[in-house]
């Protein structure tokens, strides 16, 4: 009855020896990535789309949202804001969340948690981006509903329609909702 490797992180890992002779209690490393991704609206109603540069979206040529990890020790929404500052150099402020999912399918063995938040652009309608070099590719204020229509999406499930419920107001724009 030796060490058991618990976990490792970049400044030290963990290993741990339970005593007694009944089974340890501690408690597993972390079990999720927590995940966000930026509906970020200007004030004409625009979002900010990217196209990344490497990964699955990049193999599939689509626009997507600005989308990150959620680093230690930080909140939702500074994660948000800080992703879409370092991916398209918009200065964009958390509004709410709209929508999350949680997925058993992601990378290392963990599951995924990811949230979609509303946030708005802040510095004008065609503030310019300043993309993350190698990884995305372009950038662009485009229309949420052309983003909602491409083929990878499955607009007939449950969390497309609430996204767009989240997201869009009765009068048909993007953020104007209560």
């Amino acid at each position: 009855r030796g060490f058991a490797f618990h976990h490792a992180e970049t400044s030290h890992c963990m290993l741990t020896r339970w005593l007694p002779d009944s089974p340890s209690p501690l408690p597993p490393n972390a079990s999720h990535q927590v995940g966000v991704g930026a509906i970020v609206v200007n004030s004409a109603g625009s979002v900010v789309l990217v196209k990344e540069s490497v990964g699955l979206a990049a193999k599939m040529d689509i626009w997507k949202i600005p989308t990150g990890l959620v680093e230690a020790k930080e909140d939702l929404s500074a994660a948000v804001e800080r992703e879409v500052l370092e991916e398209v150099g918009v200065r964009a402020r958390f509004e709410k969340v709209v929508a999350f999912r949680h997925s058993l399918q992601a990378p290392w063995g963990k599951s995924d948690l990811f949230f979609v938040c509303l946030c708005r652009a802040e510095g004008g309608d065609e503030v310019p981006f300043r993309m993350q070099e190698g990884e995305i590719a372009q950038a662009k204020w485009g229309s949420f509903q052309a983003f909602l229509q491409q083929t990878p999406y499955p607009r007939d499930t449950p969390i497309w329609a609430e996204l767009y419920g989240q997201c869009v107001g009765p009068d048909g724009v993007v953020g104007n909702v209560p």
